[in-house]
């Protein structure tokens, strides 16, 4: 490969007696590893609520975190960013919790919550009413180009891309649904899957 990510054709042809009787072409997209492991973006302190085995993600990108046990533990640690990764009412943080990120976040604190659907529901009833686990969550949409969370990446790298394995991989684990509002700002969707039966025709957006 000439660079560590690069496009190209996959040309099939089916020949019979020397001429091509039927043909396909595909443009696809090879990456190294190398280009999925980019230098770190993120400065400053980054303290990590880890319920969901996140810690090993940011290692592999290089990204320095500090572990904490709890989300009030967290949120008394001073950091430039909290992340909060597999965040659960029912097992392993409570209502009160939730209200303290809400409150840090008014206040100008940066929260990223990672895996946390019911939680984020619970901090922001008004603009998040629920979410979907389609069973195939393999393509999604950017739905702000020039946002910087997708710097490095096209539009379709975000679908129908292979990780050697027989299962299809998934560029996202469930979808939020969301009340459109100036204060919501959708960064990239998801479309599940719809018909058009008899003319007219349903389809469920989230984020």
């Amino acid at each position: 490969m000439p660079e560590n990510k690069t496009g190209f054709n996959l040309i099939l042809k089916l020949t019979q007696y020397g001429k091509t009787i039927s043909g396909n072409q595909y443009q696809l997209l090879a990456a190294t590893r190398e280009w999925s492991q980019p230098a770190p973006v993120i400065k400053g302190e980054i303290v990590l609520v880890d319920f969901e085995n996140m810690k090993e993600v940011f290692d592999s990108l290089q990204i320095t975190t500090t572990v904490s046990s709890s989300v009030s533990d967290a949120l008394k640690t001073k950091a430039d960013l909290y992340l909060f990764a597999g965040l659960d009412q029912t097992k392993n943080c409570t209502t009160e919790e939730i209200k303290q990120i809400r409150e840090f976040v008014a206040k100008g604190g940066k929260v990223f919550l990672i895996d946390s659907e019911g939680a984020a529901k619970e901090m922001y009833p008004k603009y998040i009413r629920g979410w979907i686990v389609p069973t195939k969550g393999d393509i999604v949409n950017m739905e702000i180009l020039e946002s910087p969370l997708f710097d490095g990446i096209e539009p379709m790298d975000l679908r129908y891309f292979s990780n050697n394995q027989r299962e299809i991989p998934t560029v996202r684990r469930a979808a939020l649904t969301t009340t459109r509002n100036p204060n919501v700002e959708e960064q990239a969707a998801h479309i599940k899957i719809h018909v058009y039966i008899n003319g007219t025709w349903r389809a469920v957006r989230s984020i």
